[in-house]
């Protein structure tokens, strides 16, 4: 946990996911180059997220990439509400005293993709899906202003969202 004298406090947490890879494989690696076709295969880790990608090539140029990530981090850091300046600014007022002392609830979210590639002669055809929040799991975004008491509310970020995509590159 990182503290910031009267300022914040943030707190994180990862799934990190590893593949063990020896060293006589390592030749047997695609590394994006013309001997492979231009395929990738790799395993990335990176802060915050754990993202695992897999990519299988077929004949003509055609490639099957299958892809999933988790997210995860501490929930963001609030205080208590003082209703009675909230309703007089209409806006989310925090009492002082307070801020920075209650925390919402961790935020995790798990993502899947699909990706359809056919490369031909300078043109790249794609058909993706991708699965955003697959699990639908609500995460706190923050609190918001209503003019009834007690002048404030949870909003919460989108859950799933399926996203549809054909691009095509040249």
């Amino acid at each position: 946990m990182a503290i910031a004298k009267d300022f914040s406090r943030s707190q994180n947490r990862s799934l990190i996911l590893e593949q063990a890879i020896r060293p006589e494989e390592f030749v047997s690696l695609r590394i994006g180059g013309p001997p492979n076709r231009f395929a990738v295969s790799a395993v990335i880790h990176k802060q915050g997220d754990a993202l695992f990608s897999r990519e299988f090539i077929f004949k003509k140029g055609r490639s099957l990439n299958l892809g999933a990530k988790y997210t995860g981090t501490g929930g963001r850091w609030y205080g208590k509400v003082d209703p009675e300046a909230s309703r007089l600014a209409q806006d989310v007022v925090f009492e002082d005293s307070d801020r920075n002392s209650r925390q919402f609830r961790p935020y995790n979210r798990f993502d899947v993709k699909t990706e359809y590639k056919i490369n031909r002669n300078r043109l790249t055809h794609t058909l993706a899906v991708d699965l955003v929040n697959v699990l639908g799991i609500q995460n706190l975004l923050g609190l918001s202003y209503t003019p009834e008491t007690p002048y404030f509310r949870q909003e919460y970020q989108l859950g799933f969202l399926p996203v549809f995509f054909y691009r095509v590159d040249f």
